[in-house]
Formats: structure tokens, sequence, C-alpha cells
């Protein structure tokens, strides 16, 4: 007769391969730190949803964290004291990642209080540079998960898919590409093929709504909610104490210098072109698409200022937006416009 101890490990071992079998694309990092809850959300014992006990996780209560999935959508492995079993999945967009002294913790690029700092433009100005988090709509989280995993580069045809599932959204970006007054092909395949190609040919939707993290600077990215991610789930801050290169329009644009992770250590961006804090993810697609399409064609290595008015303020700013290999490469706000720089026209 099996003892009791071998069958428990009999048993573990039947567990730990049937996860495997499961989960073929769980990325799974050991983490040392708590999650704070932000929301009554489910805690499962799968990434499928299995939930014994119906457990909710408490508003405010910290838990205990034991693993990071860094794929897909992102979730934390943590302990839930009263669920049996105790060992949980929650989604890391129910709460906040803190990490245990003696691992990478990174400032926040977003917060509820006002810590005014002397910035380098405007010159001789205390300004918050750390607004309120924004609300993220969820349109903006599938234009986010399309990026997956900072590194990652993500697919054209899910894009594809994303816009052409969004009748407003492909309203918008019909009319961004000059359509129907524009002589060019506008049938509706033709549009799809456009905008993908736009955003792909060059990496562009990688950098302004991804960012494109190395081993010494990361490119952007430019997509607030992109920000708001990094901070979440501890990829990414404000690099200590506010060195680098910071510029601010309050309340609608934030360069600051970033520090990132990668493979484990901390690597700092002193001057990195900021993110468009007034600007949602549709509407930031759509105006990029709008000054890329005014480069005209083919875009190939050119670069122009285009000129956007804050929808709240009334305020005008300037962006710039860089073309090539046929497609744009990156665009992004500044404070600062060369006044040589030709407007996008």
């Amino acid at each position: 007769m099996l003892s009791s101890q071998h069958m428990r490990v009999s048993g573990l071992v039947g567990l730990i391969l049937w996860m495997a079998v499961s989960y073929p694309s769980l990325a799974v990092v050991t983490t040392h730190g708590e999650f704070v809850a932000s929301d009554q959300c489910s805690a499962t014992l799968t990434l499928q949803g299995l939930n014994p006990g119906k457990v909710q996780l408490e508003p405010g209560r910290a838990y205990r964290a034991l693993a990071l999935d860094v794929r897909g959508s992102g979730w934390i492995r943590i302990i839930v004291p009263d669920a049996r079993p105790r060992v949980r999945w929650a989604d890391l967009d129910c709460g906040e990642y803190r990490a245990d002294e003696g691992t990478l913790r990174f400032n926040h690029f977003f917060d509820q209080l006002d810590n005014p700092l002397y910035v380098d433009y405007p010159r001789h100005r205390l300004i918050d540079v750390t607004p309120p988090p924004p609300t993220v709509t969820p349109l903006e989280e599938r234009l986010l998960a399309l990026c997956g995993y900072p590194g990652d580069y993500p697919e054209p045809g899910a894009f594809r898919s994303l816009i052409e599932s969004d009748a407003a959204l492909f309203a918008d970006l019909t009319t961004a590409l000059g359509c129907p007054t524009s002589g060019a092909d506008c049938g509706h395949q033709a549009i799809l093929d456009r905008v993908t190609d736009l955003w792909f040919l060059a990496d562009g939707f990688r950098r302004v709504f991804c960012g494109a993290p190395g081993p010494t600077r990361i490119d952007g990215p430019h997509y607030r909610a992109a920000y708001l991610q990094f901070q979440r789930r501890g990829w990414a801050g404000i690099m200590a104490p506010y060195r680098g290169q910071v510029e601010v329009l309050s309340g609608i644009l934030y360069s600051v210098g970033v520090e990132h992770e990668w493979r484990g250590r901390r690597v700092q961006t002193h001057a990195s072109p900021g993110y468009f804090y007034t600007l949602d993810g549709p509407r930031l697609l759509t105006l990029g698409t709008r000054a890329i399409t005014l480069l005209g064609t083919p875009v190939n290595k050119q670069e122009c200022r285009y000129t956007i008015k804050d929808p709240a303020s009334g305020t005008n700013f300037h962006s710039i937006v860089v073309g090539e290999d046929g497609g744009l490469k990156t665009f992004y706000p500044t404070v600062q416009a060369k006044d040589t720089l030709k407007p996008c026209e």
C-alpha cells in the first residue's frame, strides 16, 4: 500500500503536469511583495476561472504576493488567508503590486498627491509631474492588450481585427486618411490595409503605444495607459529623484526621465519624449494616422510638426511625427518644437 506521503507527492507531480499542459504559454516570475486590492475581484484557483468558495478580494486589503504571470493580460499569484485552498490568482488590474525592499521598485508616474518641483520647461516653475491616474476605457485596454509583455512585438493581424471591430474608431480612421476626398482607394479592405501598414511597417505602434525597452534605454511609449500599466505592474517609473529632462504642459503632456527593468537590472533613460496625458487611445491612434498621412506617400525618413488642440482647455500644443520605411516610426508630444521643423500639411 502507498503511504500518504507518497500519495501527496504523486498528487503534486500530477498537478504540476496538469498546469504545464493547461497553461503552456504561462510565464511565471517569482516575486516578493504584496498586492493591495482596489476592487472586489475574484480570486481564482486557475486562470480559467475555477473559484472554489467563490472567493472575492477585499478592497484595500494587502495580500502576500508569490509570483507574477507577465504574459497575456497579466495575473498575480497571492495568498488569501481565509480561502481554501489559500493560493489564488488575481488580475493585476484589480489592484497594485508593491515589491519588497531588495527587489526593483520604481517611483510612480501617477498619484493623487500634489508634489510640485522645478522643471526644465517651463523654467523657474513649480509643477506637479505626477498627475492623477487617467481613466482607461475598455477600448483602450484592448489597444494595450496588443502589446503583451515589454519588448514583445504586437501582431498586425490582431490590430487590424481591433480597428475593424469598432465602428466609431474605423470611421475616425477613415476620415484621418482623407477619405473619401483624397482620391486614394477608400474601400473597406484598403482602409484596413493602409492603417495597418502605417502603424506597423516602421514599428510605430510598438514605440507609441507599448514602448520598446532595451538594455540601454526605452523608446516610447507615448500612450498614457501604457505608463499606467508600467506603474501597476512594477515595470517602470519616473527616474529617481526626478532626474533627467523634465518638461511639462500641466494636464496636457509630461516628458520625464524613465527607469525600466531589463533582465533584473535598472536602466535609465534621461531624456524620454513623454506621453499625451490629454489623449485617449482611439484619439491618439486617429491623430497619429492623420499626421503621418499629411507627410504624403511614399513615407520615407521624413518628419514634421503637428499641432493638436487639447479638447479640455482648448490649448494648442505640438507633436512630432516621424515617418520611415513606408510607415510611422514614432509620434510624440513636445513642449519646444523647433521653428525650423516644417508643419505637417
